[in-house]
């Protein structure tokens, strides 16, 4: 067995069966989540599952043995170790990893490093190669537009590599910790300061928007759970999506392009899978569809699933009851 000693031991019997075949890489991952553990979601039948799970206080749990495969790496899963973390709800590309989560990190990458045998490096590209090896991260076998981004940042699935997803665009773990990633390693060779440091990210300023007077509204209050989407509902839908990066002025394409750069665990797609669908705006059967199943793998505060139904493409009562739940999910309102 490969149990890392500094992890709470949850291994999900179905995930600890297929044999990685070398291990070349440790996959740095944000979930998208602001749950402290991942064990429930992993533990469905149709999900996929990583390795590792980092919470933001540092808190590390094992749901596989680094001796098997995992199913969050794509092509890569025969040589990965893969790793999510908390965090990359409320901006994707910018909150860096906890001070917290980089020590959890630095020590958790230097044991499978040790104990696997892993070339001791930051991963270059993902060629099947000795440059695919070591301290890698998923965008790193991903395809999009990033060659517009300095250094690291701009790194990105090329022809011939690995794809770690096939979910085009896909940020993970989005830009804040990606350039934290040398500071890991150094860290892990002994070369501090490490823990925290983040190389600032280079955005334009956001024109400044007038102060809205939020009291008794969402986020600080729940919106009321309706059968009908309200007017209340479609602004906290385009707050929410404006404030994790999406500030197109169509509702419906900002769904969609945030519904397309979630990977669906059934099919390791972006839930709106732009491969077969357009970025149009047009919210309707398949758009809601990719909602329906976003929502049937979100739990709510108290760890019940949001959405129990099929996913038919009809925005029902039990749709959009589900949505109102999701956007008062206190991750979403900002409520620790």
């Amino acid at each position: 067995m490969a149990i890392y000693p500094g992890a709470k031991k949850r291994l999900i019997d179905k995930w600890n069966k297929v044999k990685i075949t070398r291990h070349r890489r440790v996959n740095l991952h944000v979930a998208v989540s602001e749950a402290e553990s991942l064990f429930g979601m992993f533990s469905r039948s149709n999900s996929a599952c990583s390795h590792f799970y980092v919470a933001k206080d540092g808190t590390v749990e094992q749901y596989i043995d680094t001796a098997y495969r995992s199913g969050a790496d794509m092509n890569g899963n025969d040589s990965t170790i893969s790793v999510e973390t908390q965090g990359g709800v409320r901006d994707p590309e910018g909150e860096p990893w906890t001070a917290a989560q980089v020590i959890a990190l630095v020590a958790l990458w230097k044991w499978a490093r040790d104990r696997h045998k892993i070339k001791n490096q930051v991963a270059i590209n993902t060629q099947t190669n000795d440059n695919s090896a070591g301290l890698s991260w998923h965008r790193l076998g991903v395809e999009g537009n990033f060659a517009g981004r300095k250094g690291i940042l701009s790194k990105s699935y090329k022809p011939g590599g690995i794809k770690f997803s096939s979910a085009r665009g896909k940020i993970c773990p989005g830009d804040a910790k990606i350039l934290q990633i040398p500071g890991i390693w150094e860290a892990a060779n002994g070369k501090l300061p490490a823990a925290g440091k983040v190389t600032p990210v280079a955005k334009p300023k956001p024109k400044p928007k007038p102060a809205k007077d939020k009291s008794g509204a969402w986020p600080e209050k729940p919106l009321k759970v309706t059968d009908k989407h309200t007017v209340e509902s479609d602004a906290a839908w385009r707050e929410l999506m404006d404030a994790i990066g999406y500030d197109n002025k169509s509702l419906g394409k900002n769904l969609q392009t945030w519904l397309s750069e979630l990977e669906d665990p059934r099919t390791g797609r972006g839930y709106y899978d732009t491969a077969k669908w357009r970025i149009d705006g047009d919210f309707s059967n398949e758009s809601v569809k990719a909602l329906q199943r976003k929502l049937y793998d979100t739990e709510d505060d108290n760890g019940k699933r949001l959405y129990n139904g099929k996913a038919d493409g009809g925005r029902g009562g039990m749709t959009v009851r589900a949505e109102v739940g999701y956007l008062n999910l206190k991750a979403n309102r900002g409520i620790k």
